[in-house]
């Protein structure tokens, strides 16, 4: 159900017609659940209408070209301006989390040593029989320790 969600999504950002037409064959050859929802061959006749059934002929065609010329206005454009703008945004998004994947986990870069791997403790040091403090410093991306030892004072 989440790929038939993501499908929707995906079908309703991205406006062009191939993609649109690529991402439902494929997804109805592949998912059994949105198959079983087409309708059968006789619910579809069901729908048509023949001209026998049709009474008065006259003012149709005109009323069909006029219902088309209204669509023909401005909300489609918003709409279509709507899908780019979001289609655009979209793909800003992947683009930038690409970015931010890549940046985050760049190749060769590996896991971390493990800090403490080596690990040594100073139990107690004297200077001239007095006890002293031990100072341990290890620079970043460095296999180096530098232990100095001062007197307390």
């Amino acid at each position: 159900m989440f790929k038939c969600r993501f499908i929707d999504f995906l079908f309703s950002v991205l406006p062009i017609k191939r993609w649109q037409d690529f991402l439902v064959r494929r997804h109805i050859q592949n998912c059994a659940a949105c198959r079983n929802k087409l309708a059968t061959t006789e619910e579809a006749r069901q729908l048509l209408v023949s001209e026998s059934e049709i009474e008065n002929l006259e003012g149709v065609w005109p009323a069909i070209k006029l219902r088309m010329d209204e669509r023909k206005g401005q909300k489609p454009q918003a709409q279509r301006r709507w899908r780019w703008a979001l289609a655009t945004a979209f793909l800003f998004i992947v683009l930038v989390g690409a970015v931010w994947l890549y940046l985050a986990f760049e190749p060769g870069k590996g896991s971390p040593e493990q800090p403490f791997a080596e690990q040594f403790q100073i139990n107690s040091i004297e200077i001239d029989n007095e006890p002293a403090q031990a100072f341990v410093y290890h620079p970043l991306d460095s296999k180096t320790y530098f232990v100095w030892v001062e007197k307390k004072t």
